[in-house]
């Protein structure tokens, strides 16, 4: 059981309990339907997917919306909660990785914490990479995954709540497969045994990341890395005349950028350059505009960001000369 008491460890919270699940966001299913339905309900912060979720599992829940490259205000969550006694639970993400922003969880938490509400963070992004006290900023639940700022593979997810709240949330699920408390229960019983198919692979991958994490020093020495990683990344990009799409709030793990204004080019054309260089692009975009984003966590150091930084700037040059 190292692995599950050295993941709990990373928020300082060994006394609580740490249950295991299948991959990706898929925690969030019984991580928010199920500690508060039938009886809850949850305001969201993370618009889309979360919400999404909310209501495909059937459990009704009130938005609060900000744009991408504006954090949650602590003074509006207070009071929506002050007008609105329904509301349960309040859940947000820690990393915004729409944007590369990082939300202010703990000035959050203080107000749910005081209204007397539970508090769940979605962390994929931001565990093991950003330091996350989860008794000191109220947090009651928080959802993370195998890979990420672990370091490890895709595979499987974890949450690591109060046990009081787990407790409670006893046969309140909505899906037979993401029983949150079937699954804390079966591995209490067996010997940390999952409930159906072990993800063997991913688990071994994720004791090695958790070794690789303390041999290197910890939460800080990889936050530190990343955060030298984003500045010498943004520092780069700049300068090359990337414009960066937040203008605070900007966190250490993926960054968003803008195109130059003076030259033309399509992603594609961009992300096949910089592949053929031997570095690979975030693929994806949820942003309106031409926009694009960088990653910099894993095993990525300043040699990486300088490497990524030069392909780049050939690809710049080449377009430029075409063009001019």
């Amino acid at each position: 059981m190292w692995p599950i008491s050295t993941a709990s460890s990373c928020c300082r919270c060994s006394s609580w309990r740490r249950t295991w699940r299948s991959k990706g966001r898929s925690p969030w299913l019984p991580g928010r339907a199920r500690p508060e339905a039938p009886y809850g309900r949850p305001l969201s912060r993370y618009g889309v997917r979360l919400a999404d979720i909310c209501r495909q599992a059937g459990v009704p829940c009130t938005e609060y919306a900000e744009a991408f490259d504006t954090v949650p205000d602590s003074e509006k969550v207070a009071a929506y909660l002050a007008a609105d006694p329904s509301i349960t639970h309040v859940a947000m993400v820690h990393s915004e990785t729409t944007s590369g922003l990082l939300n202010d969880i703990e000035a959050v938490g203080k107000v749910v914490k005081q209204a007397g509400k539970t508090f769940i963070v979605d962390a994929m992004s931001s565990f093991a990479g950003v330091d996350i006290p989860m008794q000191k900023w109220g947090i009651d639940f928080l959802v993370s995954s195998a890979n990420k700022c672990i370091q490890g593979v895709p595979g499987f997810s974890f949450i690591i709540c109060r046990r009081d709240l787990l407790e409670e949330s006893r046969g309140k699920a909505r899906s037979l497969s993401l029983d949150l408390y079937a699954q804390y229960e079966t591995m209490e019983r067996d010997g940390g045994k999952w409930r159906f198919t072990s993800p063997t692979h991913t688990v071994l991958a994720f004791a090695q990341a958790l070794r690789e994490l303390v041999e290197e020093g910890g939460i800080e020495a990889w936050h530190a890395r990343y955060a030298a990683n984003n500045a010498l990344l943004i520092e780069r990009m700049t300068d090359m005349g990337f414009m960066l799409y937040l203008k605070e709030h900007q966190g250490p793990i993926i960054t968003t950028f803008c195109h130059p204004e003076d030259v033309s080019f399509t992603f594609k054309e961009m992300y096949d350059y910089v592949k053929a260089r031997g570095y690979v692009l975030y693929p994806g975009k949820l942003l309106d505009g031409d926009t694009f984003r960088i990653g910099n966590i894993g095993e990525i150091y300043p040699a990486d960001i300088e490497n990524v930084a030069a392909a780049l700037a050939d690809f710049l040059a080449e377009k430029r000369a075409e063009q001019a």
